[in-house]
């Protein structure tokens, strides 16, 4: 046989080998991989395997993708294809787990298709991408059981990668739930908007204004499948809120004896309850008036609320009169250039602004809180323990370290903050903040400060003794109806039936819009990002509605990694640069304070002749030149010191590329430069045995 045919004959055979091993090892193997992520955030979890294995019906995923559309789209629409690749593998995970009752259609939508109507149709979002509007592109997930019920994903945001498998396992769960979770909210807030008469609907129509919208995080609650529904301040009977799978307490302030009680009693009868009580409540400021809402309302005296007539005995209680900051965890906020203040505008660190982003502030052993980061709290309050009572307390967030205590030394807790912060020319509390009067105020901690708890055990009435006679609708003078009877005393419970949980945040304004969102990125970078205060609220709410399953895939790590060792050093150089700025600012200050005087002439005599006035003109002429050349040059040492600590970093990231562009090639060019040494040492070895 010819040399070249054998050759031929070769390069077959090792293809029809290499194609067979591949086959075999699909067969065998199948979609084996390893996952080298720190949170797994490639790897399927658990609770997606035990939702899937609850599917005892057959259900159609049909995946909407304008894979042609993203083709021609502009480039923040191509970034979808690698997005669209790994949901459709994932979805085919799902396909592979579910024995059968899932299967996949993915569609392509072209313009003027049934394909496309039918996308619309079923709720899919078409975003125009084209200046004529033809050319849609779709990027939606639904899903359809043989009953004809539907559940849709319209569209898959970018930012919510990390949460992906969620989002579909909990579409799944919705189609295959017979029941909706009734979830009660009781606040005086307008957490669900604000409930008014269509007399003053029409008012408000008249004067071209709308009613304030529900906050975001009800509307997404309702979004999630949760049945969502407004409980009275004034609630005063069981039956009111006895159907409710979780009541929620938002700021529970000027609530009635006989409010409390029926709380206290929900909890008794083996009811989920979920409290969010706050020092401070930004949110509560100027409350609307539910019957003139078009009138701006004065501000309140009082933002603060806690709910511990019922929670100390319970086995925890909250310091009104504290508010937690953490220079670890706080959040850097744009100050504006004050008069109070030497810091002439950039960015600080807020310490009662916290992001809970590391691992020591969350309890990992809770699956209510295991993993969850990016939680935001605005002045949150100091949750403690109370020795005595018979329930076990466990913490769900801490601060990072050692937190700190915050009193404000503006006098009592009810107006705390009229005088805290000054800039533009008029006082304000939290839009324009001073952080530095925040730091002086801190006082040091020991320990980390718990910010949410989670509370289980046999729970005690806080009402042995029944129901309160009388309470403040009564003692106002309104009618007596309501008022507990004898045997309504006999029939409270004075211990929790088994099921009773209770869940307790120290903040409110966790719950508003600016908190939920991520607005500072969308200021700088223009595109929306859900903070994990949503994945935190909803990790509650599953893991009291019983969900396990769904907190285990949620809470699972994100595809963003924090730059540690470039945050760890910028707060090194701004430790140790902290004096020496400090003295540059209060020279600076100084400064600015003598030219003032001198604009005034407050630091010369008074001049009588015309020679004198020359003189004390040329004077201060003279030294304000010379003021504001050492204005110059401290604000020039202190450019350099900040360039200073720019240039490390750059220096990092050097570093870094230099590691990156350098080792690896490196590596391989050792492993080739061995291989080499290593045949041709073979080679002389053979030559000389021949020989």
């Amino acid at each position: 046989m010819k040399s070249g045919l054998r050759t031929v004959l070769a390069v077959v055979c090792i293809i029809v080998i290499a194609v067979c091993a591949v086959m075999i090892l699909q067969k065998i193997v199948g979609r084996a991989r390893i996952d080298l992520t720190e949170h797994n955030v490639y790897t399927l979890s658990a609770g997606t395997g035990n939702i899937v294995g609850k599917v005892n019906q057959p259900v159609k995923l049909k995946l909407y993708y304008g894979r042609v559309a993203a083709m021609k789209g502009p480039e923040y629409i191509r970034f979808y294809n690698n997005y669209y690749l790994y949901v459709r593998d994932l979805l085919e995970e799902y396909v592979d787990l579910s024995g059968g009752n899932l299967t996949l259609e993915v569609i392509d939508p072209r313009p003027y298709t049934d394909e496309a109507e039918e996308a619309v149709e079923e709720g899919v979002a078409a975003l125009p991408i084209s200046r004529e509007g033809d050319e849609k592109f779709f990027f939606g997930l639904v899903a359809q059981n043989e009953l004809g019920k539907k559940e849709v994903i319209p569209f898959f945001p970018r930012d919510r990668q990390e949460l992906v498998e969620y989002d579909i396992s909990e579409l799944i769960t919705r189609l295959t739930r017979e029941k909706k979770k009734k979830i009660g909210i009781l606040s005086p807030l307008p957490v669900l908007g604000i409930k008014m008469t269509p007399y003053v609907m029409q008012m408000m129509q008249r004067q071209g204004q709308m009613p304030p919208p529900p906050w975001l995080i009800a509307r997404l609650l309702r979004d999630k499948g949760y049945e969502v529904e407004r409980v009275e301040t004034d609630v005063r009977k069981l039956e009111t809120i006895d159907d409710l799978d979780i009541l929620m307490v938002v700021h529970p302030k000027g609530l009635s004896d006989r409010t409390l009680f029926v709380i206290d009693q929900f909890v008794m009868n083996g009811g989920k309850l979920m409290v969010f009580v706050d020092p401070h409540c930004d949110d509560d400021r100027q409350r609307p008036n539910m019957e003139r809402p078009w009138e701006r309302p004065p501000p309140l005296a009082s933002t603060s609320s806690d709910l511990n007539d019922l929670l100390e005995k319970w086995g925890v209680r909250m310091d009104p009169g504290r508010i937690v900051v953490d220079r670890a965890l706080a959040m850097k906020y744009e100050v504006p250039a004050s008069p109070d203040s030497p810091v002439r505008g950039g960015y600080a660190p807020l310490l009662p602004y916290l992001n809970l982003n590391k691992k020591e502030c969350v309890n990992a052993e809770e699956p209510v809180s295991a993993d969850l980061s990016d939680v935001r709290m605005w002045f949150a309050g100091a949750l403690k323990d109370v020795p005595g009572a018979d329930t076990i307390v466990s913490p769900l967030l801490l601060t990072a370290e050692t937190g700190k205590a915050w009193k404000p030394k503006l006098g009592p807790m009810e107006r705390p903050f009229q005088k805290f912060y000054r800039a533009r020319g008029r006082e304000r509390f939290s839009r324009d903040p001073n952080p530095e009067k925040v730091a002086a105020d801190a006082r040091e901690g020991s320990t980390p400060v718990m910010l949410a708890c989670r509370i289980t055990g046999t729970f005690e009435t806080n009402y042995p003794e029944g129901a309160p006679d009388t309470d403040n609708k009564d003692a106002d003078g309104g009618d007596d109806e309501d008022k507990s009877t004898d045997e309504e005393k006999e029939k409270s419970l004075q211990t929790s039936e088994e099921g009773a949980q209770v869940l307790v945040f120290a903040d409110v304004d966790m719950l508003a819009d600016l908190l939920v969102v991520d607005y500072e990125l969308y200021k700088h970078q223009g595109s929306f990002r859900l903070t994990g205060n949503l994945a935190a609220v909803l990790n509650a709410l599953d893991f009291l509605g019983g969900s396990d399953d769904l907190i285990s895939i949620r809470s699972r790590g994100r595809f963003q990694r924090p730059f540690l060792v470039v945050d760890e050093l910028e707060k090194t150089v701004e430790k140790a640069t902290a004096e020496e700025k400090k003295k540059i600012q209060e020279r600076i200050k100084e400064r600015d304070d003598e030219l003032k005087r001198l604009a005034k002439g407050l630091n010369e005599k008074k001049v009588v002749t015309e020679e004198n006035v020359v003189q004390m003109i040329t004077k201060m002429a003279d030294r304000e030149r010379e003021l504001k050349d050492k204005i110059r040059e401290d604000e020039k040492e202190l450019q350099t010191l900040k360039r200073r600590k720019r240039e490390k970093i750059e220096a990092l990231k050097t570093s870094l590329l230099t590691h990156n562009l350098v080792w690896a090639p490196a590596t391989i060019l050792l492993i080739a430069i061995a291989l080499a040494v290593t045949r041709t040492v073979r080679a002389r070895y053979y030559v000389s045995r021949r020989g």
